[in-house]
């Protein structure tokens, strides 16, 4: 995929990489610096652990200001 092409070329530009990742998170968690895999099949429940992950990412980013 793009995003797996992608992901080596981070390092080289200084930037840190984390991946939401469902399933077995296939080859892109190899590949990310922090990789963050909801372990289902459902792409529902996946979707919804997702936007639950993103939200309290921004909020700790939000409240540490």
């Amino acid at each position: 995929t793009v995003i797996a092409a992608s992901l080596p070329a981070a390092p080289g530009r200084g930037a840190l990489t984390v991946a939401l990742l469902g399933r077995t998170g296939g080859l892109c968690r190899e590949l990310a610096d922090y990789s963050i895999v909801v372990p289902d099949d459902a792409s529902e429940t996946i979707q919804e652990a997702h936007q639950l992950l993103v939200h309290l990412m921004v909020e700790g980013v939000e409240s540490s200001r």
